[in-house]
């Protein structure tokens, strides 16, 4: 699922993240179904259904709260503010302000650039926290090229960041394989339905 969120393909990503969030719902793995929960979230927010985004944050976070999960409590949370403004719950003065809040426990770059990005979303005159994250980007960039520091530091700057590494030509095995996404999700649901016929999932899990 994160592959085809990252190649903007949000309806493949929804198909296989919501087959993901019924396993780990069923499975019992809460660490884990968290995760799933606040990226089904992200999904539905690039579908501007931000009602269920708001529904599958509001359980991330609890769930990663008690789990202890603190990257997706942290990530989630700023996503739930962020809904919020989008449902008009909030004002979005109120929403930055609340964002604002969540620096105070910003434990790292990435989430510190994180907060003052949705800020500047939410409030494009906010020209401090523009400039501030697109600091922090480019220094995060120069360590670890990502595509999502690139993309956020192109639409903070309206600059191109450059790759500072040159990584290896992939495998031919690697290089040669593209996956056929209905493919792939035929396998999904035929390991749904194969822990329904082994009485792991009920047969409405699906």
């Amino acid at each position: 699922g994160h592959a085809y969120l990252c190649q903007g393909d949000h309806k493949a990503a929804g198909l296989y993240m919501e087959r993901a969030v019924t396993l780990g719902r069923k499975l019992d793995i809460p660490y884990d179904f968290c995760e799933y929960l606040y990226d089904l979230g992200r999904v539905y927010a690039l579908q501007n259904q931000f009602a269920l985004a708001q529904q599958c944050n509001a359980e991330a976070v609890e769930l990663a709260e008690a789990m202890q999960h603190e990257r997706i409590q942290f990530l989630a949370q700023i996503a739930l503010i962020v809904y919020w403004v989008k449902l008009e719950k909030i004002k979005p003065f109120a929403g930055v302000n609340e964002l604002r809040q969540m620096l105070l426990v910003a434990s790292s770059p990435e989430e510190q650039a994180l907060v003052h990005y949705e800020i500047w979303r939410m409030d494009a005159n906010q020209e401090r926290d523009r400039q501030e994250a697109a600091a922090l980007y480019h220094h995060l960039y120069a360590l670890n090229p990502t595509a999502v520091y690139c993309r956020r530091y192109e639409e903070l700057t309206g600059v191109v960041l450059t790759a500072v590494v040159h990584l290896p030509d992939l495998p031919d095995v690697v290089a040669d394989f593209t996956a056929n996404p209905q493919t792939l999700l035929n396998q999904v649901n035929q390991l749904i339905r194969g822990y329904q016929d082994d009485g792991i999932l009920s047969k409405g899990a699906n």
